[in-house]
């Protein structure tokens, strides 16, 4: 029996990481499965692990290639080839699903034949934090957080403001919360968080990096990252 919240990933790597795949996790969420983010490599690991059928919603960060390139083919695989229908995509809001729309129906032509767009507050125990901007400047991303009442885990997507995360985590005051941030390790940036920031803000909760090369990880970082640990990748 799955825990009432857990989460494994399906790729830890940034966009440029191919030993590592795609960034990209399922969240179990009280027996729901929920993919977040669908990136290049995502569909054919999905299709390797025998994980595709077993999804049952989609959440997405934003809309970056490392983190929607295989979307499409996703919704098409639940659709024709598993005959599950149209798939639940969950968003924090209009103007996202519009983003979304947008971009699927180069691919889909008439997207709501194919998905099923629903707002997140539909979903009990997740929530979503607004972090426009703090990746790309005028861009829509967004973390996310899941709670079952006990525990709680913070996935942050790409976010270059990990204070400015923190405190909208201290803000919702949610239960042993566990965070999975994005990191980088070469120098500060507006698009990614510092690892010495990250290390710094981890004495506020458990935090993981993830969206990196572990390889590469600079002689003083104490950040544990999410590849070099078996038990939370498939």
């Amino acid at each position: 029996m799955e825990d009432s919240l857990s989460i494994r990933f399906i790729g830890t790597g940034g966009a440029f990481d191919t030993a590592y795949g795609n960034s990209a996790a399922i969240v179990v969420l009280k027996e729901m499965r929920i993919l977040v983010d669908c990136g290049h490599t995502v569909f054919p690991r999905l299709i390797q692990l025998d994980l595709a059928y077993k999804i049952d919603a989609l959440l997405i960060t934003h809309l970056h290639d490392d983190h929607v390139g295989s979307l499409s083919t996703f919704i098409l695989y639940h659709d024709i080839v598993l005959q599950k229908g149209r798939i639940r995509l969950f968003v924090p809001n209009a103007a996202m699903q519009d983003l979304l729309t947008g971009m699927l129906s180069y691919s889909l032509g008439k997207v709501d034949t194919r998905v099923d767009f629903r707002p997140i507050a539909e979903l009990e125990g997740v929530g979503f934090i607004d972090t426009f901007g703090r990746h790309v400047q005028g861009m829509q991303t967004f973390a996310y957080y899941f709670t079952d009442g006990n525990r709680s885990i913070v996935y942050s997507g790409d976010n270059g403001d990990a204070d400015y995360l923190y405190a909208q985590i201290a803000i919702l005051d949610l239960p042993a919360v566990t965070v999975y941030h994005e990191v980088f390790f070469h120098f500060r940036m507006h698009a990614h968080a510092y690892y010495q920031d990250l290390m710094r803000l981890a004495a506020n909760h458990e935090t993981y990096g993830y969206h990196c090369d572990p390889t590469v990880a600079p002689a003083d970082n104490t950040l544990p990252l999410v590849a070099d640990h078996p038990e939370m990748n498939y």
